[in-house]
């Protein structure tokens, strides 16, 4: 809460980059008594109090551009003054609790900072920086008198950098040191350390706030803090510079010394600023009443730069200097007045923009006349004349070579039309014009007739626009009066030069029977003498309907369990063999010849668009040659593809197609074992001439196996003719392998004791 021995600080401060402004804050956890707490103020009323230092932008905040630091010195609620900084952060709108806000005065060893508990923080618009080559400087006097005792006359010297750094020399006559000399300040680091320039702001377009600590001589003599503002406003010697120096406390707490005024003599000289030094000047012109000035006006600003501006207009310049300009409208007629008078003084701000504007009242005659001629040249001029019309309401006769007037017409824009112009005539620009009429005065029209030599002849324009579908190839004859011929496109123009003036007949022909012609094959064109008509015929056509179905993409030739590629397409066809694109019904494929027994696999019923049919995932998986698909379609005749073959796809796994069979010891297995590679579909895959090696899988004797276990497979299989097993058993088998395919297992066979044979008592076998 607001009572002291709260944790809780508020503030209230408006602050503008040209360090104008105010601060209060007030923090309830700095006791000074019961009622009482601390309290830091910069006021206006309080000329020991100052803003030193605007800058727009602080790391204090998150997004530095949302934030704003400022330096100052402020009067705390003990009487004493306090340099501080203040910390700025407008994060987030009111009540977010996500703006910042700091206050530091090092020299108290305070610190404060945190987010609102409660308010807001508002910044708004942009500062420029301090440029870093900026300088301030000058020479001169504020005050009347002389450089004596007792002069109400100060006198400045000094030359001031953005470094900081610089000098400051002050003398104030109107405050006595001795009798020959007054009292003043200097600041000059070179020959007294302790003195010196300590901030340096540029706060407008054309002036600056230094502080700094400076050396008061006279009875509060020693080191003091100052600010001072000056303004290169003017050049020298105009009277418009002006000197502001300010020395807190200096005859006591709450007794600021303070001095200020425009130059009296001398010169403060600016360079180096960083804000703009022109601006733009906005002229309007608002006219009333009758007769107003045609051509507009001219706008002039300070004598020399004019450009012209209309009745009712506008007109900018750019790029004036900032400050007082005069501004004066020129060209007004006679009859108008400008209200206020026709010479007016703005003043240009910086970087903005200020407006002008003139109200013209004008008065006179409210109608006039309008005077009109014809020129006709060329042949067989029109006898009779034409008609001229003003407004379409307003008609006279006018002879070929005439001309006529209309008085007392309402002063302002009228239109002028020239009619009754022979079919061998033209006017030149048209026959319709505008005329201004001047209120009190008159105005000319002229129109320009050329007539040609009357002709009995024309043209005819023949055009054809064909629509739909199955457009007739070949196009049509278009028969002038049933013997001129000529051929046009489908979508073309023919024109027929020469035609005797008067009526035609015009006969299309040629028209597919799908095609029908909008309002019939014939049509009367009436011609003109000299001139030419057209005649269009509009053709719409339409797909006979689908009578068949043709194979459009045969299958090729396919690997067993891979779709036939390309995709197979059948397309349903009219009676002429043209492709019926408006059928859209379903086309079935099923497997024609089947020499292998096959099983048709995928998508074997598709919907036709614009007529045709894709198939792309059929498959089969029995190798065969000679197979052939069958295409159908509700109330179509159907379609019977071009043969085609199926070959085994890649080896997978190898069988005994030729089982060992039983045995003797010592001889070889006959017949010969065979081992076939087949395909994950059971075919025999004949592009697989890998190697296959036998072993003994089960072995009840611990037989050896001998004969050439590896061969090499022919068109998939591999045969084994000599295997042999040199003991007897029963349920011995064999197992084959090979590189990238399952192996297999043959059936259990039975090796028998080969017969001994015995002579002289010696048995072999």
């Amino acid at each position: 809460d607001a009572t002291p021995g709260s944790s809780r600080q508020d503030f209230d401060f408006d602050i503008t980059s040209d360090l104008a402004g105010h601060l209060t804050f007030t923090d309830w956890s700095v006791v000074r008594s019961a009622t009482t707490v601390g309290q830091l103020t910069v006021s206006a009323s309080d000329l020991g109090t100052w803003f030193s230092a605007f800058r727009d932008g602080s790391t204090a905040c998150a997004d530095p551009t949302h934030g704003v630091e400022v330096d100052g010195t402020g009067r705390l609620d003990t009487g004493a003054l306090m340099a501080f900084t203040l910390y700025i952060c407008d994060n987030g709108p009111a009540g977010s609790g996500s703006d910042f806000l700091r206050l530091y005065m090092p020299n108290a060893g305070y610190d404060r900072n945190g987010n609102l508990s409660s308010g807001d923080l508002v910044k708004s618009g942009t500062a420029p920086p301090t440029a870093p080559n900026a300088r301030i400087s000058g020479v001169g006097s504020i005050g009347p008198g002389s450089a004596t005792v007792g002069s109400d006359r100060q006198d400045f010297d000094f030359d001031v950098n953005a470094t900081p750094g610089g000098r400051l020399t002050f003398t104030d006559w109107a405050h006595p040191l001795t009798q020959t000399s007054g009292q003043g300040m200097t600041v000059d680091p070179a020959t007294d350390p302790f003195t010196g320039i300590t901030s340096f702001q540029q706060t407008s377009a054309t002036c600056v706030r230094f502080t700094g600590t400076g050396r008061v001589n006279g009875p509060t003599g020693g080191a003091w803090p100052f600010y001072l503002d000056a303004c290169d406003n003017a050049s020298s010697g105009t009277g418009f510079d002006t000197f502001t120096l300010a020395i807190p406390d200096l005859d006591g707490p709450g007794n600021t010394y303070r001095v200020s005024g425009t130059l009296t003599s001398g010169d403060i000289a600016f360079s180096g600023s960083s804000f703009p030094t022109t601006g733009t000047l906005n002229v309007t012109t608002t006219t009333t009443g009758a007769d107003v000035d045609p051509d507009g006006y001219t706008v002039t600003v300070d004598g020399t730069n004019s450009a012209s501006i209309a009745d009712n207009g506008s007109q900018s310049f750019a790029n004036l200097a900032s400050g007082s300009h005069s501004v004066t409208l020129a060209g007004v007629a006679a009859n108008c007045t400008v209200s206020g008078g026709n010479s007016q003084t703005a003043n240009v701000p910086a970087g903005g923009s200020t407006s002008v504007a003139f109200q013209v009242s004008c008065s006179g005659p409210t109608t006039g006349t309008l005077d009109v001629t014809t020129t006709t040249t060329g042949a067989s001029l029109d006898p009779d004349g034409y008609t001229v019309t003003v407004d379409g309401t307003s008609s006279a006769s006018i002879a070929d070579n005439g001309s006529q007037s209309f008085a007392n017409l309402a002063s302002g824009s009228h239109s002028v039309t020239l009619s009754g112009v022979a079919a061998n005539c033209t006017v030149s620009g048209g026959t319709s014009q505008t005329a201004n009429v001047p209120a009190g005065g008159s105005t000319a029209v002229t129109f320009q007739v050329s007539c040609a030599a009357v002709v009995t002849t024309g043209t005819l324009d023949v055009t054809t626009t064909t629509t739909g579908a199955n457009l007739d190839p070949d196009g049509y004859t278009v028969a002038v009066d049933g013997t001129n011929n000529k051929a046009i496109a489908t979508n073309g123009s023919q024109s027929f030069t020469d035609l005797s003036s008067g009526s035609h007949s015009v006969t299309l022909a040629g028209v597919a029977a799908n095609c029908t012609v909008s309002g019939g094959s014939s049509r009367t064109a009436n011609v003109p003498a000299g001139g030419s008509t057209s005649v269009a015929f509009q053709v719409n056509c339409v797909a006979p309907p689908a009578t068949q179905l043709a194979f459009t993409v045969q299958p090729s030739n396919a690997t067993a369990g891979s779709a036939i590629s390309p995709a197979v397409q059948v397309t349903a066809r009219d009676a002429a063999g043209n492709v019926a694109t408006s059928f859209s019904g379903t086309i079935t494929i099923a497997l024609g010849a089947n020499p292998s027994g096959g099983t048709l696999s995928g998508t074997k019923t598709v919907s036709a668009m614009n007529g045709v049919a894709t198939f792309s995932d059929l498959t089969l998986t029995r190798v065969g040659t000679g197979y052939s698909l069958t295409a159908t379609a509700s109330g179509l005749t159907g379609a019977t593809s071009a043969s085609f073959s199926v070959s085994a796809a890649s080896a997978s796994a190898l069988v005994f197609t030729v089982q060992p069979s039983n045995t003797q010891t010592g001889s070889s297995i006959s017949p010969a074992v065979k081992v076939t590679a087949r395909d994950a579909y059971g075919n025999t895959a004949t592009r697989f001439n890998g190697s296959m090696t036998m072993s003994i899988g089960r072995n009840p004797s611990g037989g050896t196996l001998s004969g050439t276990r590896t061969v090499t497979a022919v068109n998939g299989v591999g045969t084994f003719s000599d295997l042999k097993i040199d003991r007897a058993g029963d349920g011995y088998t064999l197992t084959v392998g090979g590189s990238g395919v399952a192996g297999a297992e043959s059936a259990a066979f039975s090796v028998k004791q080969a017969p001994l044979i015995c002579l002289l008592g010696i048995c072999i076998g």
